[in-house]
């Protein structure tokens, strides 16, 4: 019964989740569950993961955005540029 549960409740679909309500013997219907919680499981962190690393280099830019912006307009104000080259 826990098993039909979870099936009815997962985010799959419909042919799916009919597949795995179809299986009679309780031992294969439970590892068929397994293996789709475990695939889902991994779509979950693969989703987070590419979110993470869009955030980070989006963040990434606009640092990179902001530095060259104030270095820009100090440079126009001052007349100089800061260089971290040493010849």
């Amino acid at each position: 019964m826990l098993i039909s549960y979870c099936a009815t409740n997962l985010p799959i679909e419909s042919h799916e989740k009919q597949d795995l309500l179809n299986i009679n013997d309780e031992k294969e219907q439970a590892y068929r569950l397994l293996m789709i919680l475990n695939r889902e499981t991994q779509i979950l962190e693969l989703k987070m993961n590419i979110q993470m690393k869009t955030r980070e280099d989006l963040n990434q830019q606009q640092r990179e955005y902001f530095f060259a912006a104030t270095d820009k307009n100090h440079t126009g104000r001052t007349g100089w540029q800061y260089s971290t080259d040493r010849d």
